[in-house]
């Protein structure tokens, strides 16, 4: 038995019946001095009871408190394992900076055209407003798969933030992946995404990045520019296509 129960059921005992050696000399009639002895005895067992209840809950509380606390290492571990979506199977964030160093690195040292696509959902805050952060974030996951899937094989399509995507367009130079761009905008405009039962058209402004290892050092450089021309994109009127192939545009 465990030491802190039969200690609870000892100090229980000990207040309970110590009554019962004294009482009984201040109540006169053998039957009132049985009625109080049984009375104790009751009050007595029930102390001794409450306390492995009080002792057992304790110890289920530390155990949801240690299995919760587990449960929740475990997921931050795999969330921080996990580089693809479950939903759309595109890369999430954790991915990107890693797949740009490797991506640059390679272009730099084969002398490889490289391009990249920052594409966001233009008035993604009025979405959320009028439809929601659920039917958002599905909005934004369908709009992720139907952009892998437009994709060649070998670009990578990673997720960026709510509303935006990132494409790396390995051997593909600024010219060629500006047509890949006017693609994926145009599938966009014309595209009707059908959520809950709701029919929902959205455009995107689109970013493109030649690569320049001249300019583009680090990983923040190519960002840095991605969002710039994003940026630049957004600000000459939504659903169009910026392109930033020099450090001078």
């Amino acid at each position: 038995m465990d030491i802190k129960k039969i200690s609870r059921g000892i100090l229980f005992s000990a207040v309970i019946f110590s009554p019962v050696v004294i009482l009984p000399f201040f109540i006169h009639t053998p039957f009132h001095q049985l009625i109080f002895v049984i009375g104790i005895s009751i009050c007595g067992w029930g102390g001794f009871y409450a306390s492995n209840l009080i002792g057992e809950r304790d110890r289920l509380n530390r155990e949801v408190f240690m299995q919760s606390y587990e449960l929740k290492k475990a997921k931050e571990a795999l969330d921080s394992c996990l580089a693809i979506d479950s939903q759309t199977h595109v890369y999430n964030e954790r991915l990107l900076c890693s797949r740009l160093t490797e991506e640059c690195d390679r272009s730099r040292r084969y002398r490889r055209p490289l391009s990249f696509l920052l594409a966001g959902i233009d008035g993604f805050s009025d979405v959320k407003k009028e439809y929601g952060e659920i039917t958002s974030e599905v909005l934004a996951q369908e709009m992720n798969q139907f952009l892998k899937e437009s994709m060649r094989g070998v670009d990578i399509i990673i997720r960026k933030g709510d509303d935006q995507l990132v494409a790396i367009l390995p051997e593909t130079a600024v010219n060629s992946a500006r047509v890949v761009a006017e693609r994926i905008r145009y599938s966009i405009e014309k595209k009707i995404f059908r959520i809950e039962g709701r029919e929902i058209k959205i455009t995107v402004s689109i970013g493109l990045v030649g690569f320049d290892s001249a300019i583009h050092r680090r990983k923040e450089d190519v960002l840095s520019s991605l969002d710039r021309a994003l940026e630049k994109a957004r600000k000459s009127g939504k659903n169009q296509i910026t392109t930033i192939a020099s450090e001078t545009e």
